[in-house]
């Protein structure tokens, strides 16, 4: 039977997302074929934010894990 992603309610949403390691924050722009797209994504680190251009596009299987923010400002 077909199960609903559990990530697919956040889509829309800002997320804070770890893979291999790397930290990600963007918006969670799809999730599909095993992959989770970020845009307006910045890479952190120790040191602070770096813009990505483009999106960025990371794989489940690598995922640490996923923080979905839900401030009230982004539910409008």
């Amino acid at each position: 039977m077909f199960e609903r992603h559990p990530l697919r309610k956040a889509v829309g949403h800002r997320v804070v997302a770890q893979a291999y390691g790397d930290a990600w924050r963007g918006r969670l722009t799809q999730v599909k074929a095993g992959w989770l797209t970020l845009t307006d994504a910045e890479y952190l680190d120790a040191h602070g934010a770096q813009s990505a251009d483009g999106e960025i596009m990371l794989p489940e299987q690598g995922l640490d894990y996923v923080q979905v923010i839900t401030d009230k400002e982004e539910t409008s």
